[in-house]
């Protein structure tokens, strides 16, 4: 089956949090995919984390490298563009996340997230699998 994981998912996996355990087994048990910019969104939460002395830039940069090798593929936003703003017109909300459930809907995919507010806002337009935490 395949799987689309969200920066969220992948912070809360390399940042220890709550739902680091599940992260990783979905990212084990399934065929994940993402739109490409889910490595710059994962770039600047290590950066964030770094600044708020969560990570260090020590072990940011070692781990950053690995990143891509999660993913059977990465989609490119061109693929997304017109779905992704539909979605973030229509339902208010950021498009850089919008991406995420565009590429879920077009390959009929649950979305799995640690985004409360994203599982929230798009529950009736994918399926959602939303991390504890």
């Amino acid at each position: 089956m395949t799987l689309v994981a969200d920066a969220s998912l992948l912070l809360a996996l390399y940042l220890g949090e709550p739902a680091a355990p599940e992260a990783r087994a979905l990212l084990e048990a399934e065929a994940v995919i993402a739109p490409e910019f889910v490595l710059g969104e994962v770039t600047n939460g290590f950066w964030r984390a770094c600044r708020m002395q969560r990570l260090s830039a020590a072990d940011a940069r070692l781990i950053l490298p690995t990143v891509p090798s999660l993913f059977q593929r990465l989609v490119g936003m061109e693929e997304l563009v017109e779905l992704a703003l539909d979605l973030a017109l229509r339902r208010d909300h950021p498009a850089y996340d919008c991406f995420y459930v565009a590429l879920a809907m077009q390959e009929g995919a649950p979305l799995a997230t640690a985004d409360r507010r994203l599982a929230e806002r798009f529950a009736g337009d994918a399926a959602i699998h939303l991390l504890p935490g």
